[in-house]
Order: C-alpha cells, then sequence, then structure tokens
C-alpha cells in the first residue's frame, strides 16, 4: 500500500487465513457435515470482513481520504484494461494448476495423485518465497516510481539473496530427506519418484530467480508484455505436457511445468531491463548472473544425490551445501554497499541481540550524481 500500511494489512491477512482455516474444522469437530463446513466459512468471512472494513475506514479518515461518488466512465475503461489482467490470470492459473485437468486423460487419476502429492513440496517452497517477496514489492514499487536505482537493486538483492542462501540449499536438504520421509507422510501409499521432485522444486527456484523482473512488469502495469509472457509459458507448459507425458509420464509433465518457468524468466528479464533502460536505469546483469548460478548448482546438486551410493548421499550433500555456500558468497560479493546493508540489518533481525552486528547506514547516491554533502 502506498500509504505504508501494508504490515497492517498482512495482519488482517492472517487474522482471515486463521478465521477461514479454524471456522470450519472447529464446525466438523462439533458434528455438522459438509453444508455446516460451508455455512461457517461463510459466517466467518461475512464477520472478519467487516472487522477489516471499518479498520480501512479509519485508515481513510487518517489520511483524510474521501470517498467520492462514483466515475462509471472510468470505471468502465478500467474494466476493459482490466481484461488483460484476467486473462494474464487465468493462463496462469492454466499453467500453475491446469496440469491437473491434462493429466488426468494423459497419465491416469493413479499418475495424477502422484504427481500432485509430490508438487506439495514445491508447492511449500513457493509460499514461503511469497511471505518474503510480497512485503518488499510495496518498497520495490516506490523505489522504481522515484527511479532510484540503489534502492531498486537492494530490493532486488533480498529476493535472490533467498534464492541463494537459502531457498537453493533447503532443495537439496529436501531432496536428500525426501526419499525416508515421504513413505512415512503418504503411508506408503504414493511411490516416491525423486526425478519428479527434483524437477518440480527446481521450478521453484526459477521462479524465485524471476520474481524481481515479474515486480518491474506488474508495478508498472506493463500489460501486454504480462500477457504475452503468460500466454508463451502457458503454451509451453500445456503444449509440452501433450507432447512428453505419453513418451515420459508424469515426468514429462514435470520437464514442461520447468520449461515454462525458464521461458518466463527469459520474457520477464528482456521486458524488465528494456523497462528500466527507457527509464534512465539498468538491470543488475552482475547481480542477476551471480544469483543465476544457484539454479544449475542446485540441479547439478539434486542429480548428484541421486546417482550416488546409498553410503555416500549425506558426504554429497556436504559438498553440495558447500559449493551453494560459494555461490552465496559470490552473489554477496556483486551486491551495492546499500543491498549488502539492507540484507544484513534484515538479516540482523533474526539473530539474538547480543550477537546482531552493527550495521553502517549507507547512504544512496544523489540522483543528480553531485557529490554528497558531508
Amino acid at each position: 500500500m502506498p500509504f505504508g500500511y501494508y504490515p497492517r494489512m498482512a495482519w488482517w491477512s492472517l487474522f482471515a487465513g486463521i478465521c477461514t482455516s479454524v471456522a470450519p474444522a472447529v464446525a466438523v469437530l462439533l458434528g455438522a457435515g459438509l453444508l455446516g463446513a460451508a455455512i461457517s466459512l461463510s459466517l466467518s468471512t461475512i464477520i472478519y470482513s467487516i472487522f477489516v472494513f471499518i479498520d480501512v475506514l479509519k485508515i481513510f479518515s487518517k489520511e483524510n481520504i474521501t470517498i467520492s461518488r462514483p466515475d462509471f466512465g472510468f470505471g468502465i475503461r478500467n474494466f476493459f484494461r482490466s481484461i488483460f489482467l484476467a486473462a494474464q490470470t487465468l493462463l496462469e492459473m492454466v499453467r500453475q494448476q491446469g496440469s491437473r485437468i491434462i493429466l488426468a486423460p494423459l497419465a491416469g487419476v493413479a499418475e495424477m495423485a502422484a504427481f500432485a502429492t509430490m508438487r506439495t513440496g514445491a508447492n511449500f517452497a513457493l509460499q514461503g518465497l511469497n511471505t518474503v517477496t510480497s512485503p518488499i514489492m510495496p518498497e520495490l514499487m516506490r523505489f522504481l516510481a522515484s527511479r532510484d536505482q540503489a534502492r531498486t537493486e537492494s530490493a532486488f538483492a533480498i529476493v535472490w539473496l533467498v534464492l541463494c542462501a537459502v531457498l537453493s540449499p533447503a532443495i537439496v536438504i529436501v531432496q536428500w530427506a525426501a526419499p525416508a520421509l515421504f513413505p512415512l507422510w503418504t503411508h506408503g501409499k504414493i511411490a516416491f519418484d525423486p526425478w519428479l521432485f527434483g524437477m518440480l522444486s527446481l521450478g521453484v527456484s526459477v521462479l524465485a530467480l524471476a520474481q524481481p523482473a515479474a515486480a518491474v512488469l506488474q508495478g508498472n502495469n506493463i500489460l501486454r508484455a504480462q500477457l504475452v509472457n503468460s500466454m508463451l509459458a502457458a503454451i509451453v507448459a500445456v503444449g509440452g505436457m501433450a507432447l512428453l507425458v505419453p513418451l515420459m509420464g508424469v515426468r514429462g509433465a514435470a520437464v514442461a511445468l520447468l520449461a515454462a518457468e525458464l521461458t518466463s524468466l527469459s520474457a520477464c528479464v528482456w521486458v524488465a531491463q528494456q523497462w528500466l533502460r527507457e527509464q534512465g536505469m539498468h538491470w543488475p546483469w552482475k547481480a542477476f548472473s551471480a544469483a543465476a548460478v544457484a539454479v544449475p548448482v542446485t540441479a547439478l546438486g539434486m542429480v548428484a544425490l541421486e546417482l550416488l551410493p546409498a553410503g555416500l548421499t549425506l558426504a554429497g550433500l556436504a559438498v553440495v551445501l558447500a559449493l551453494q555456500g560459494l555461490v552465496a558468497i559470490l552473489y554477496w560479493r556483486h551486491l551495492p554497499a546499500l543491498a549488502r546493508a539492507r540484507a544484513a540489518s534484515l538479516l540482523a533481525r533474526f539473530m539474538p541481540a547480543s550477537l546482531r552486528p552493527t550495521v553502517a547506514t549507507v547512504a544512496p547516491p544523489p540522483a543528480n550524481g553531485s557529490s554528497p554533502k558531508p
């Protein structure tokens, strides 16, 4: 939100998630059926929405925002413009969730269930990524609007630092532990496929790499590029499944989804760097290239874990994590001073007070290029 109330609204979103999760569960525990659970979900949604509406009205009053008469002409124009967003959202849904509809006739219900189950790990990683990227979006939009190159790169840096230092090692660790944990989770009903699991997880790392570029497109309402990007990715995903699933089974679906993510990454970066150049800014190629190294290192690490003998997998995991640590260090060295200070301050929040390092405040360079006053 442009007025700085994003954390407040995020807490309301957390409250909404708790209400919609707990209310149906309580209804079922009290003996309600499907209809009763649906009614409890609807009532909880109405109740928390009333409280949110009251809080938003208080914010309007505090910020001197008045409710004016509706401009139907403006609304109709925006309605037609929003068709691009609706189409783009539909294509994203086809790419992310439409795989189940395509897999059922191509691979069978049993294979589709296995695919959906093994995709749970990737979905969990995706939600974790969103908890990092979503709060950064409002700040990133403000930095882009003010054409602040230094702070824009610092916002990019947070996402890519999470990819290099957190997400990539977590993916490899889960890949190493999954063969033992997956049968316990599914009670042995679904066979674990490490190659399928690995490709689905790798797609999340590609998505993380593309997040800053996608944020540039979304934040600046570059609607046509978003629509074309989603269309290309959906064609690759759906077309790839139609071609590969009959040949490779559900692994073919994972390959198609990974190819779609790579297509989306290429398109987003190409459009984002063009837009930045038109605004007198530039795409941080050095930091992006350093962060991109994390994806193939993660992929090779997962392949190595599957090819090594069982007795050497722990040693292989240690080697892969060491390589990923080197990638994280390489990426850190390509960050500007402001981005390092921002990342260090965020990291300090998760450390005990006695261990927190002293982070120097780094001022961004003046917009006119002159030297700052002493």
